[in-house]
């Protein structure tokens, strides 16, 4: 999980060059795992800024809700997840999002994933959810939420937020816990209000960047929490 707080982010990072900040599922719960249902709410939206040279050339403009992005993420979900448990579903039901600010009320997602658990007869669950943060780059008002492009002159900075936890079916607590202090990447793509207006080329480029992007969030997630 990347903090979205920009004054506790570069502190977080060096901690995190010190302490990998992983907990490692053991042996024995990881062999009692035979099915688990992934459920996330990252993945369906790509928002997207513009951030200008003054406050006055700020704006958000035409978010990335496309099939083909919703496809590439489900291939990759598969990809990454399905070979680590005997039996993985994807449930059609997305999380409750986490709140805006810090100070806001968190969802209980201890009794949602021990719901959604008992529907589909699953032993863990494996919760995907956005949390808000922006890039350096960015003024602190300009967030997303799960998946982001800030636009700066012809460079798109893309990153991905998220919260990933393996829950227990029965008591809803975390089974192993990892946090991605780094990332994102920037490529060279204009800043177009529109995003139809990109070449077919342009669209699969930013798509390919968000999801790869959220692919190695869930890998070092996984491989830190030893599934």
């Amino acid at each position: 999980m990347k903090t979205p707080m920009r004054p506790l982010m570069f502190l977080l990072m060096l901690c995190s060059l010190m302490l990998c900040q992983c907990t490692t599922i053991s042996p024995e719960a990881k062999a009692n795992i035979k099915k688990v249902v992934v459920a996330t709410n990252v993945g369906h939206k790509v928002t997207r800024q513009k951030v200008g040279f003054t406050a006055f050339g700020n704006s958000a403009i035409s978010s990335i809700e496309t099939p083909e992005l919703r496809s590439e993420v489900q291939k990759m979900l598969k990809a990454e997840i399905s070979s680590r448990f005997p039996t993985t579903v994807f449930a059609s039901e997305q999380p409750p999002p986490n709140p805006k600010s810090m100070f806001g009320k968190y969802p209980d997602y201890k009794t949602w994933a021990k719901n959604l658990a008992a529907k589909y007869q699953a032993d863990a669950v494996l919760l995907i959810t956005g949390i808000y943060g922006y890039p350096y780059a960015a003024p602190s008002y300009m967030t997303a939420e799960g998946m982001g492009i800030w636009h700066i002159g012809d460079n798109a900075v893309v990153e991905n937020y998220t919260y990933i936890s393996l829950m227990d079916a029965v008591t809803g607590n975390r089974l192993a816990f990892s946090t991605r202090m780094y990332g994102g990447q920037t490529i060279k793509v204009p800043a177009l209000d529109n995003f139809n207006d990109y070449t077919s080329a342009e669209k699969t480029r930013l798509i390919q960047a968000c999801v790869e992007e959220f692919r190695l969030d869930l890998k070092a997630y996984l491989d830190g929490s030893g599934l």
